[in-house]
């Protein structure tokens, strides 16, 4: 997909590893990701027939919580699971 490619490219920009990409997720790890830039990226290269739902943690689990939460709440969300402070959305 390229799409996914996009988005995954970026993120290496970024200095991520990508631990998974594939149909339609992607699985990274890193430090410092600048949120305002990636969720306006994110929403640049779907448009106009493409929506993501984006889930943030310090662990994978917690990453995981939040990509569902982000796609329980509607499109085109980003959400982060914080340690202490619970979910909050970026949109």
């Amino acid at each position: 997909n390229a799409i996914l490619t996009k988005l995954s490219d970026h993120l290496k920009l970024a200095g991520f590893e990508i631990i998974f990409c594939a149909a339609d997720g992607i699985v990274c790890k890193g430090q410092n990701l600048d949120l305002t830039d990636f969720v306006h990226y994110v929403k640049e290269v779907g448009q106009p027939n493409f929506t993501f739902s984006v889930g943030i943690g310090n662990e994978l689990q917690h990453s995981f919580f939040a990509l569902k939460y982000a796609k329980a709440i509607g499109k085109n969300k980003t959400v982060i699971r914080q340690e202490t402070s619970g979910f909050s959305v970026i949109e």
